[in-house]
């Protein structure tokens, strides 16, 4: 009977998790467009109009910032990161599952500095505005900190996932 609600709860968090990450591509394609959109404006209002807009520099460095942050939280999820395997996939199976599993460790290690620093970060800016949109700075760190968290998240459950593999109790898929 445990076992059958443990399987129930891991049955909803994968669901949400399915979830999350399909609103999380939607977002990273809307911003996609927008930052293109805003940049092709300044473009065409720069050459054919011969008059620069205000806002379309800001809004387009403000996409890359949550471009940035939630393109590495999606990558996390999958272990998609730039990486160099060269090495550690000439070792034999547990040890290359130990030296990945090593990775994610020091990825939640960076993840949490970087947790840390965005949400002191958003508490202390979140009433200053940006010059040309008036949007709260500390909506952009906000990104950054749910971004992180979420990169937190998936690098644990990845990281579980290579202890397993490493002792034995998980088959890997490599």
């Amino acid at each position: 009977m445990a076992e059958n609600s443990f399987q129930n709860v891991l049955d909803r968090l994968s669901f949400l998790e399915r979830i999350t990450f399909a609103v999380l591509r939607f977002l990273l394609i809307a911003i996609i467009a927008t930052m293109v959109i805003a940049v092709l404006a300044q473009v065409f209002s720069r050459y054919a109009l011969d008059f620069s807009l205000t806002w379309s520099e800001e809004l387009a460095r403000i996409c890359m910032i949550g471009l940035v942050f939630l393109g590495a939280a999606v990558l996390s999820r999958n272990n998609e990161h730039l990486s160099v395997t060269t090495i550690i996939e000439l070792f034999p199976k547990r040890v290359y599952h130990l030296c990945v599993a090593m990775a994610q460790a020091v990825g939640i290690y960076c993840s949490w500095y970087l947790a840390q620093g965005a949400w002191a970060a958003l508490g202390r800016e979140w009433d200053q505005l940006t010059p040309a949109l008036q949007i709260p700075f500390g909506l952009i760190y906000s990104t950054i900190f749910f971004a992180v968290v979420l990169m937190i998240f998936w690098l644990a459950i990845n990281l579980v996932r290579e202890v397993l593999i490493v002792t034995g109790k998980q088959d890997a898929i490599k």
